[in-house]
């Protein structure tokens, strides 16, 4: 794969980037050793410090895996690895649902990526729509969990792949069954500032211009601010319950 040097802000996350689109493009494949830290830092352009972040932040996805004394490979396999996580998920109770964010980095910013380069005019339309009418709401505070999830299996449709429309109607699934209570809460919350739609916009507008790489990244931004917000309202309903 021929690594191009990176110069804007984020540093990391372009790594990351970089490293799906090669995925996305098979020049990374499955089971593939990186080049060493130092190599990779200097082929990209960039500090070390930004790639063993970068290469920390992929490790935690299940992109990659790092083997002391032997590099760090690409894991098999990610999509299998991905839908045994959700059986098993799904055959138990007790699991912690925001947990479902980590798979969900996993797959959701290659999909937003594929949507760039596949996606229709009536798919673009489509999510121009649900944007707008998530935007309208947030003013007149009705946003609702329907809204958001109906943002994110647009971009799967729009992939225009069955197993990833029936694989992200999964995940839906699970997140309106045992998110609702934490969505709620943030909704109220956020109403007035909503960063849902905001960031929503970002994203819809780099599928709009056919950017893959803006896609991806602004997805992966996305559902890492997402989980942080979720995090924080689960915090403070424990301590609720607490009192």
């Amino acid at each position: 794969m021929a690594f191009r040097p990176i110069s804007t802000a984020k540093i990391y996350m372009q790594v990351i980037a970089q490293i799906h689109q090669g995925l996305a493009a098979g020049e990374l494949v499955p089971g593939q050793r990186l080049p060493p830290e130092r190599e990779l830092a200097a082929l990209l352009g960039v500090s070390r410090g930004s790639v063993r972040q970068a290469l920390g932040a992929l490790e935690a996805m299940g992109v990659v895996q790092s083997r002391p004394g032997d590099g760090t490979f690409i894991v098999p396999a990610p999509r299998e690895q991905l839908l045994a996580i959700l059986d098993e998920l799904r055959s138990e109770e007790t699991w912690d649902p925001i947990a479902l964010f980590e798979p969900r980095r996993l797959l959701e910013p290659h999909i937003t990526a594929l949507a760039a380069q596949r996606a229709s005019p009536a798919d673009l339309a489509e999510l121009e729509r649900i944007v707008a009418q998530a935007e309208l709401k947030a003013g007149r505070r009705e946003l609702s969990m329907e809204e958001d999830l109906a943002f994110h299996l647009a971009i799967a449709r729009a992939n225009h792949n069955e197993a990833t429309w029936r694989l992200m109607q999964r995940v839906a699934d699970m997140m309106q069954r045992r998110l609702w209570e934490l969505y709620k809460r943030l909704a109220l919350r956020e109403a007035e500032r909503w960063p849902h739609y905001v960031e929503h916009r970002r994203i819809f507008e780099a599928i709009r211009d056919r950017d893959a790489d803006r896609a991806r990244q602004a997805m992966l931004e996305h559902l890492l601010a997402s989980e942080k917000r979720m995090r924080e309202v689960e915090a403070e309903l424990q301590s609720e319950r607490e009192e």
